[in-house]
């Protein structure tokens, strides 16, 4: 009976697969499952964010969608540790703040709905570097925001679960993004543009321009080809599926670069990578303060 059941899950995931990604004609027709909230069921623009955060071999092999934005954590995740909600039918917490400001950076509103992936490509333009490979992220240069002399020097501030609702709730203590804001491109409507909402997961979108469906640090844990769960970036797991933006200039200005990263847990190398080469000559700077 037990290899029968086993058989049978066997044959059944390959429809259960193609269910999930809506391929052909799968979601034209009503759902027969007895769950409430099929997958196809979904609201599109919600089916489109788990889609971009999924990673075969990676993410869950299940994933719940919950009806309250309440709902959060999970294996691995400390009783007292900031864990990431879960994907809800209440999409929240998606809007984040996008600013530009300095050298090479032209005054203008950035479009609302612009997504992270699209920070590391408009980076690359305004200190005019062309990456390699740019067919495997699906980030994109923010039209009009590169111009002018680039500079040599780059920084990038990064507020870790930090949304505009947060910045919004509390006016007064954030002078200084608003300063920037005020004189360079931004805007207050950026999306992360994938769920779930996991730090980790939009980090590494920020640094590489790509999804966590194309970067593969799809959280803060994710699963080895095995299925054993890991810590990203810990000795044990796998690397990014595709290059960050200071991998790149590390490796085609043959390392010439000075690249450092300032971080509160060892997850937040997905700004800056630093392995995905493997280079034995990479000398960035990583500092690591809780």
């Amino acid at each position: 009976m037990t290899t029968m059941l086993v058989l049978i899950g066997v044959l059944g995931l390959p429809a259960i697969g193609l269910r999930f990604l809506c391929v052909g004609h799968s979601c034209d027709e009503a759902a027969t499952a007895a769950s409430d909230v099929p997958f196809c069921s979904l609201e599109a623009e919600l089916r489109s964010r788990i889609s971009a955060g999924f990673r075969e071999g990676r993410s869950p092999e299940v994933l719940a969608v919950a009806r309250a934005d309440s709902i959060a954590g999970g294996t691995g995740f400390a009783r007292n540790q900031l864990a990431p909600p879960w994907p809800s039918s209440v999409v929240g917490g998606a809007r984040v703040p996008i600013a530009f400001s300095g050298e090479g950076v032209v005054r203008t509103p950035i479009p609302e709905g612009t997504p992270v992936t699209g920070i590391a490509p408009t980076l690359a333009a305004i200190i005019d570097f062309d990456r390699p490979f740019p067919e495997v992220r699906s980030g994109e240069p923010i039209e009009g925001v590169a111009g002018g002399q680039g500079p040599r020097l780059l920084l990038q501030v990064i507020l870790k679960g930090v949304g505009s609702d947060d910045l919004e709730a509390r006016p007064d203590d954030w002078p200084y993004l608003r300063g920037l804001m005020d004189e360079g491109a931004a805007t207050m409507n950026g999306d992360t543009g994938s769920l779930p909402l996991d730090p980790t997961a939009v980090i590494s979108s920020v640094g590489t321009g790509g999804s966590p469906s194309q970067h593969g640090i799809t959280g803060e844990f994710v699963r080895m080809s095995e299925g054993r769960l890991v810590r990203a970036f810990s000795e044990e797991a796998e690397t990014p599926v595709i290059a960050t933006l200071a991998d790149d200039l590390d490796e085609e200005l043959a390392q010439r670069p000075r690249i450092g990263l300032v971080g509160a847990t060892a997850t937040d190398r997905g700004a800056t990578g630093g392995e995905w080469y493997g280079s034995t000559s990479d000398v960035d700077e990583i500092v690591i303060d809780p």
